[in-house]
Parts: structure tokens; sequence; C-alpha cells
């Protein structure tokens, strides 16, 4: 159960970090305009 948990904790890291770099990617041109 403590593994299946830390797996689902990795999945959510990762789909954070997929979101933030593209967040960032679109909102960098509107930065430096």
């Amino acid at each position: 159960m403590q593994r299946k948990k830390w797996f689902k904790f990795v999945i959510y890291l990762m789909l954070l970090a997929m979101i933030c770099s593209t967040l960032m990617i679109v909102l960098e041109p509107l930065l430096f305009r």
C-alpha cells in the first residue's frame, strides 16, 4: 500500500512539472513583450 502511495505521488509530481513547463513556454512570450 505504501509503495502505491509513493507511485501516485511521483506521477502527480511529474504531471505538475509538465504543466509548469507548459505554462512557462506559453507565458514567456507574453512576459518578454
